[in-house]
């Protein structure tokens, strides 16, 4: 299986145009969806390490754990893009024919991120039931039982979960006053 994309990657001329005229209209955008921060950087991640694949590029995994790194730090910045790959690999394994994909750039998402994005946002909320995640899992794969890509959600929403406690304990900590030595 391999992933493709809706378009072709743009052009440095297209990248600079993109603003003044939309190549997806019939998309919707991303802003609309009222996604977290960390499930844009999570679509961010994952467009990355698909266009590595389709393309063979090691520049684009690159990218994708250095975004990670400066959105997440470097201690579980790296962790967190290998969760991402997990999913992926979970995909390709369990979903039969391609997975399209919009490029970094692209304020629009596609049908299939829309579908993965829910997997992800089932897997990292703590209200959502086992069925609910297993149902989001079934609309992608093309499995009966899509085992893989139940874990590889559940293991990048435990990631989210952590993620969300530390910047929420980060929020409550109160900043120390400077010491003074005497």
């Amino acid at each position: 299986m391999t992933l493709r994309k809706k378009k072709s990657q743009p052009t440095d001329r297209q990248s600079a145009l993109a603003g003044s005229r939309c190549q997806h209209p019939e998309l919707p955008l991303l802003s609309s969806l009222g996604f977290k921060e960390i499930e844009i950087l999570i679509l961010e991640i994952v467009r990355s390490l698909c266009a590595g694949y389709e393309h063979d590029n090691l520049a684009y995994w690159e990218r994708a754990f250095n975004v990670a790194e400066e959105h997440i730090g470097p201690v579980d910045g790296p962790s967190f893009v290998s969760r991402c790959v997990m999913l992926l690999r979970a995909l390709r394994a369990e979903r039969a024919g391609g997975f399209c994909y919009m490029s970094t750039e692209c304020v629009h998402i596609s049908e299939a991120e829309q579908d993965l994005m829910a997997l992800v946002r089932a897997g990292s909320s703590v209200t959502t039931s086992n069925k609910q995640v297993e149902q989001a899992a079934c609309k992608l794969a093309t499995t009966d039982t899509p085992s893989k890509l139940l874990t590889a959600a559940r293991a990048l929403g435990a990631m989210c979960i952590r993620h969300n406690r530390l910047k929420q304990m980060e929020s409550r900590t109160p900043t120390a006053p400077p010491l003074r030595l005497h």
